[in-house]
């Protein structure tokens, strides 16, 4: 199904180097694994962003897919989402979590990328593994990934005593190789500030859903928001005005905690970054990226080649100050691609209790410690992925999906 590319929230050292595309097939450093890469986004055109990536990556003889999610779902759903589609099978948000957030437990059912993942194999006598890749929101999302899948909840667990347990809740699955995240909002982005200061509220996020809703009516839209879960599909026999009636009477979005937008306030990064934690058999990167300049005595301000419809938003970002409350955000806070603050993007930091170490990358690469790969100088949030006059991503991909098959499965 095609998607509309919609964009949505969700020690530093110069690592911008230019590397030479290798000929089809050819790596140049030793492989040690031949683990899927599973990029993972929100909702985005196939011939954009990622899916560009994917055929970039498969292209040069790797193997890599696109999984995408539901835009403004929480993380916990969406690596639900994630799971499902990578190993195949229905969607299961968990039924403790489904009734605590008042969704349906199942969703979408998926013939599944790579359905031997976690199956032991002969010539290696290890599971099947996945290189994670997560660009933006979907950084958190795969975090979440791994951690539930090492870990399992125990909520779950204590909750779900009919034997319907998804495996995905039962933990003791170390199936992860890598975690790398891209320009990912790990310790909040200030942008929702921006947001809220300018009336962007749930009235008018469900105005916008509804919209979108109507437009998937046609079997033949480029629309689809992902929001099974919450009732967003058109049910049996259900007409258009049915549908955006029912849709319209939803308050949901007034109660639940149970979406993006949460995550990233302060209360939903501590509320996550408390339970989420870097695991140790996982080789954890982060990117950042940052198309700002200081301007004045301290302020920061947008370069003339940040994407034009970011601009406001980073200058909002590169001005909003917060004192104490939950956690004060100051001048550190400044330099952003358009969208994430650059000082979040290198690995969580936020009510972790320093258990997730961050260390510059300079070479060889750790598991179990976040690997940062450095700042995108006078690159913005999409351009970080993209392939324009301004930036080509593509050798970094190259070079990056070169390292992931480097590393020894332990």
């Amino acid at each position: 199904m095609k998607k509309l590319f919609i964009p949505l929230v969700t020690g530093v050292f110069l690592a911008s180097l230019l590397f030479m595309t290798l000929p089809s097939g050819i790596h140049a450093a030793e492989e040690k694994n031949d683990c899927p890469i599973i990029l993972a986004q929100s909702w985005s055109s196939e011939t954009a962003g990622l899916y560009r990536v994917q055929a970039l990556l498969n292209a040069q003889g790797y193997t890599a897919h696109t999984v995408s999610m539901g835009p403004i779902s929480s993380a916990w759903d969406r690596a639900c989402e994630l799971y499902a589609q990578i190993k195949g099978g229905t969607v299961d948000y968990g039924e403790a979590h489904s009734r605590k957030h008042g969704h349906e437990r199942y969703g979408r059912t998926y013939p599944g990328f790579y359905p031997e993942w976690g199956v032991v194999s002969p010539a290696t006598r290890k599971p099947n593994k996945v290189h994670l890749m997560g660009f933006s929101f979907e950084g958190i999302t795969c975090r979440v990934l791994v951690q539930l899948l090492e870990k399992g909840s125990a909520e779950e667990i204590s909750e779900t005593t009919d034997g319907t347990l998804s495996p995905l809740f039962a933990g003791r699955h170390s199936w992860v190789l890598s975690c790398t995240t891209l320009a990912t909002p790990h310790d909040e982005s200030t942008l929702l500030e921006f947001y809220l200061l300018y009336g962007i509220d749930s009235s008018s996020t469900l105005g916008i859903l509804i919209l979108l809703s109507e437009a998937a009516f046609d079997e033949d839209s480029v629309y689809d928001i992902d929001l099974d879960q919450w009732g967003f599909y058109n049910r049996p026999g259900e007409s258009r005005r049915k549908l955006l009636s029912r849709l319209a009477s939803m308050r949901f979005l007034d109660t639940s905690k149970d979406f993006s937008y949460y995550d990233l306030t302060p209360n939903g990064i501590y509320a996550l970054n408390s339970w989420v934690k870097a695991q140790p058999f996982v080789y954890y990167f982060s990117l950042a990226a940052n198309a700002t300049r200081v301007q004045g005595l301290q302020n920061f301000y947008p370069i003339k080649s940040m994407t034009q419809d970011l601009k406001n938003y980073s200058v909002f970002m590169g001005l909003f100050f917060r004192e104490t409350k939950p956690f004060p955000i100051n001048g550190l806070w400044y330099p952003n691609d358009g969208v994430v603050n650059m000082i979040s993007q290198n690995g969580p930091k936020v009510c972790t209790g320093n258990l997730d170490i961050i260390s510059a990358y300079y070479g060889q690469a750790f598991p179990g410690i976040w690997n940062y790969l450095g700042v995108m100088n006078g690159v913005d949030h999409f351009q970080l992925i993209d392939k324009t006059k301004v930036y080509d991503s593509d050798p970094w991909f190259l070079k990056h999906a070169e390292l992931l098959y480097s590393l020894e499965i332990p």
